[in-house]
């Protein structure tokens, strides 16, 4: 069986030659995930020291990245209809297929218009056809507008196409977006490199500037009202709403204020109603579908929130912020879909943290949810070693010790593995940990554990290690990501050979610049999205010393890129969503942070409704009733309390 290549191999004389022999050619379908080589050793997934990056690598080096959590490629794609012009006679009713296709064949012609048409999501009219494109009238009974779009003729049906919401070439974009993670861009907000830097506390809707709300000198009430939702003083902005009058010149604002307020307080039925009112009042305003959508995500139907997305798109095709919450729906509807629907749902919450709710009546002992992804586990820092498998904390199949060389001297056993999945896995945090910036991650984790010998709070130290390892397995797969972005810019400026040395020398250069949000990293691995930012300041300071010290060796631009405001962001979604396990062990706790059923409550353990088992190997997860689950009811475990022991 062929050796799996590690990312960044450290080859004696004896493995070269082994290297470029018939083992080589051997299927990667046999040994992509094949059993554990006795001659794995750490060293191999690490990168190379006196490269200039953050991982000092080689982008022509093959690089380990696992397939994102959550698959783009769900919905069957339709066929071409490829119908001739006399099939499409004047006058007939049309429906669009799959945007994925119309992108490709309009190349610069495309705009973000197109969406609200494409994959059967509206009825058009033939107007006329001209060579191999076809003038279509659309009419949004919503918007109360007709529109014409020109449409590749080979795309359009004369049956109708079942409206779907997820294009199979959506994996593609997440890489060639442009786009940053709510308020994480680092081209759109600047944070103050400080432990004082400002608290994102709204992002997604809430920050977009088609939904500021301008206060005009008829209504200074508005501006009394924007400063208690600032404050999170909800229920006195709506009492600040509901003492303005009724028939005000700024109606649709105090609709769209009003909703928010209700979604903030959870009450997305009531926020809906608002919305939807505020459409009716201006169905060409922009303000009421975006608020419809942001009610839609909080009732589970992230379909519907779609349509108002589109619909808004359709007003502002060029709103690149629009985009960005068009991929946040497009990635929940595509964990909804992966649930069992007639058992789960999942919405979001007023935070943007993902919630599970029940769809039916459970009774007690009953297995909720099993079976799911998990993104990342870890032991607890005050267990003694188990020998479980270091990644996924397995104890089945044959395990194998694994030492690492460190300068050349020979370490004591580090680590256990059961797979070879799982020794690439590691190389997501292992290439930062053990690598060039080992030493700044030894004083971070060193700042952890210092606090070990008073015992106090030992599951938020837990989650805090955990929170290091995730942000640096966020950094390793970004800066992988590019490095093959940038692989695959320059096999196709290869492939264009047309283009003079002067120019190829220049595409080089732009290589180094490129940019490339966070949110694919994050959308890759499934830590997405990030819910808004609650820590206290006190835990901000700590956070931010923890911080500092992590990346002491990151240049300005790594920082800039991986800012403080991330990490934060990051120890958060841990905070929300990893989920523990007691074993049998003395004293042993087990975390993982799951794809999807981490997104559950912490509440007092006689509230909770459910508990998280695992089985004697390790292999699997659960979600368990506690007691009967009503339908419509959230899940919930015991909080984070009911775990600490010191």
């Amino acid at each position: 069986m062929q050796k799996p290549p590690p990312a960044d191999p450290s080859w004696s004389d004896e493995e070269e030659l082994d290297r470029n022999g018939s083992g080589r050619d051997s299927s990667s379908d046999e040994s992509e995930w094949g059993t554990v080589t006795r001659d794995f050793r750490i060293n191999g997934i690490l990168g190379d020291e006196e490269g200039g990056g953050l991982l000092g690598g080689d982008d022509e080096k093959q690089l380990y990245l696992p397939e994102p959590v959550v698959s783009l490629t769900t919905t069957q794609k339709p066929e071409l209809p490829r119908l001739s012009a006399e099939n499409l006679p004047t006058g007939c009713h049309v429906w669009v297929v799959d945007e994925d296709d119309v992108h490709l064949l309009l190349r610069e012609h495309w705009d973000d218009s197109y969406r609200a048409v494409c994959n059967g999501r509206l009825c058009g009219t033939v107007v006329r056809h001209s060579v191999n494109v076809t003038l279509v009238s659309f009419y949004d009974e919503h918007l109360e507008m007709n529109y014409g779009l020109s449409l590749p003729r080979i795309c359009l049906s004369n049956v109708p196409v079942e409206s779907y919401n997820r294009s199979p070439g959506g994996s593609n974009r997440l890489i060639q977006s442009c786009f940053g993670l709510g308020n994480l861009d680092p081209r759109a907000v600047r944070f103050r490199e400080d432990a004082a830097a400002p608290k994102v506390n709204r992002q997604f809707y809430e920050s977009l500037s088609v939904m500021e709300v301008q206060v005009p000198q008829s209504l200074p009430q508005l501006a009394a009202v924007q400063k208690s939702l600032s404050e999170g003083a909800y229920e006195e902005a709506l009492k600040l709403l509901d003492k303005l009058p009724l028939n005000a010149v700024n109606r649709v604002d105090i609709l769209v204020l009003r909703s928010r307020a209700n979604i903030f307080l959870g009450r997305y039925e009531e926020g809906l109603k608002d919305a939807l009112e505020a459409i009716e009042e201006e169905p060409r305003w922009v303000k009421g579908n975006l608020a419809a959508a942001r009610a839609f995500s909080g009732l589970c139907k992230f379909e519907k929130a779609a349509q108002q997305i589109h619909r808004a798109m359709l007003l502002l095709p060029h709103s690149h912020e629009l985009h960005k919450i068009g991929e946040l729906n497009s990635f929940m509807l595509s964990l909804q879909m992966g649930l069992p629907r007639n058992d789960l749902d999942l919405f979001l919450d007023s935070q943007y943290a993902k919630r599970l709710v029940s769809s039916r009546r459970f009774k007690k002992d009953e297995i909720v949810y099993k079976g799911d992804q998990v993104i990342f586990a870890m032991e607890s820092i005050f267990s003694t070693p188990s020998g479980r498998c270091c990644v996924c904390l397995k104890t089945e199949g044959k395990m194998m010790r694994v030492p690492v060389d460190l300068d050349g001297n020979s370490s004591e056993e580090l680590a256990c593995y059961c797979s070879v999945e799982c020794q690439q896995r590691s190389s997501l945090f292992f290439v930062m940990e053990l690598g060039r910036h080992r030493v700044a991650v030894e004083r971070a984790r060193d700042l952890i554990s210092c606090t070990l010998p008073q015992r106090v709070n030992q599951v938020s130290l837990d989650l805090t290690y955990m929170a290091t390892r995730l942000f640096l397995m966020i950094c390793v797969t970004h800066d992988r990501l590019l490095s093959i972005r940038r692989s695959q810019r320059r096999l196709n400026d290869v492939s264009n050979s047309n283009v003079s040395g002067e120019e190829s020398d220049q595409s080089a250069a732009s290589d180094k610049t490129e940019f490339l949000p966070l949110q694919a990293a994050l959308k890759h691995l499934g830590v997405y999205p990030l819910p808004t930012d609650q820590l206290s300041p006190s835990a901000r300071d700590k956070m931010y010393v923890l911080y500092n010290t992590l990346t002491v060796f990151f240049s300005d631009k790594d920082k800039q890129t991986y800012s403080s405001a991330l990490f934060y962001a990051l120890y958060e979604y841990v905070r929300t969503f990893a989920v523990a396990v007691k074993v049998r062990e003395a004293e042993s706790m087990l975390y993982y942070l799951p794809k999807v059923m981490g997104a559950i409550r912490h509440v007092e353990a006689s509230e909770a409704n459910c508990t998280v088992v695992i089985n004697e190997n390790g292999t699997d997860i659960a979600l368990v009733a506690s007691r009967d689950i009503f339908p419509n009811e959230m899940l919930s475990v015991p909080d984070w309390n009911a775990h600490n022991t010191g």
